[in-house]
């Protein structure tokens, strides 16, 4: 005829490949909060499962930039970082025609996530006098972005019947050295801060062993957020 032939749609007289273009997406959110508000681009659209395996799935969406979040009032959401500060979870998706998205929400509860940052290094050990301690690596980002570094180290040796641990503390190249005394049969606990590191050193010797227990946390996890209390 020499007309060049088109795919079209009867009915709306477009393409056939552009409407397949514009299909509808969909996402499948998946949470462990229960109850929790979801809302699509500012709207609310439902309530999380509260199952990790069962997601709120949202379907018939139009392809391009959606934003999700989750709700779970106060003292749930993410913490920023390295700033710490608290958030609703927010995501936005490019939602692909006919493709379906899968999101898991990082909604936690504030104070577990506060704990987990706080928390640098956890040792238990049972000492002996040949037995080696450290040295245990310290390793973060402050709040102002610096990235903090330094180490510990602990050396252990019998005086008489007192154990004593000789402890070295290196932060960004600042040193703090100490010794813990611990007798037969008794407990001692010491507890030391330098910059932004705190160490604290618990020595058990009531039982037949000398129990250690050695934490490193970061003290500016929680700097400022009670000052106006």
């Amino acid at each position: 005829s020499g007309v060049r032939p088109t795919f079209a749609d009867p009915a709306s007289e477009r393409s056939i490949l552009t409407l397949r273009d514009e299909s509808p997406g969909s996402i499948a959110l998946h949470s462990i909060m229960r109850q929790a508000e979801i809302f699509l681009d500012g709207e609310f659209v439902g309530y999380t499962t509260g199952s990790s395996e069962t997601p709120f799935v949202l379907d018939k969406l139009s392809p391009g930039l959606h934003t999700l979040s989750v709700r779970m009032g106060h003292g749930f959401g993410v913490v920023l970082l390295p700033q710490v500060e608290f958030a609703d979870w927010t995501a936005t998706v490019n939602v692909q025609p006919g493709k379906r998205h899968v999101l898991r929400d990082e909604t936690r509860d504030f104070n577990s996530a506060l704990y987990r940052l706080q928390m640098l290094a956890s040792h238990d050990a049972k000492w002996k006098p040949s037995l080696p301690l450290g040295p245990w690596a310290i390793d973060f980002v402050d709040r102002s972005g610096k990235r903090v570094q330094g180490t510990l180290t602990l050396s252990g040796s019998m005086r008489g019947t007192d154990a004593e641990f000789a402890a070295v503390l290196v932060v960004d190249g600042q040193r703090l050295e100490w010794t813990i005394v611990c007798p037969s049969g008794k407990e001692a606990e010491d507890r030391r801060i330098l910059g932004f590191v705190a160490v604290e050193v618990d020595v058990d010797r009531r039982w037949d062993t000398t129990d250690l227990d050695i934490g490193i946390e970061r003290t500016d996890v929680y700097q400022g957020m009670y000052d106006d209390e």
